[in-house]
C-alpha cells in the first residue's frame, strides 16, 4: 500500500476505516485527524505502513490522552508521552 502524498489525511482515513478498530476508537482518529497538518498525517501513515501494530498502539496512547484530557491528569500525559517515546526509540 503506497502513500498518496498530496491526500495523506484521505489515505489515513481509509487504513482507519478498514481497520479492526471499535466504531469508537476510529471516531476518535478521525476527530484526531481533522486537527493535524498534512506532514504529520504522512509520519503517522508511513509508521503505521512499516509496521502494523503500531496502529493498535497509537489507537491506545489517542485513548489515553483524551483521558488524561478530560481528567486533567498532568502526570498521566506525562507517562503517556514516556511510553510513546520509549516505543519509538525501540522501533
Amino acid at each position: 500500500m503506497g502513500i498518496i502524498i498530496n491526500k495523506p489525511k484521505i489515505e489515513l482515513k481509509t487504513i482507519i476505516f478498514n481497520s479492526s478498530l471499535s466504531n469508537k476508537q476510529k471516531e476518535n482518529w478521525y476527530n484526531f485527524i481533522h486537527t493535524i497538518i498534512e506532514q504529520d498525517a504522512i509520519l503517522i501513515l508511513k509508521t503505521i505502513q512499516e509496521d502494523e501494530t503500531t496502529l493498535n498502539f497509537l489507537t491506545e496512547n489517542l485513548e489515553k490522552k483524551l483521558n488524561a484530557l478530560k481528567t486533567g491528569d498532568k502526570n498521566a500525559w506525562k507517562n503517556i508521552v514516556k511510553e510513546e517515546k520509549e516505543y519509538i526509540k525501540s522501533k
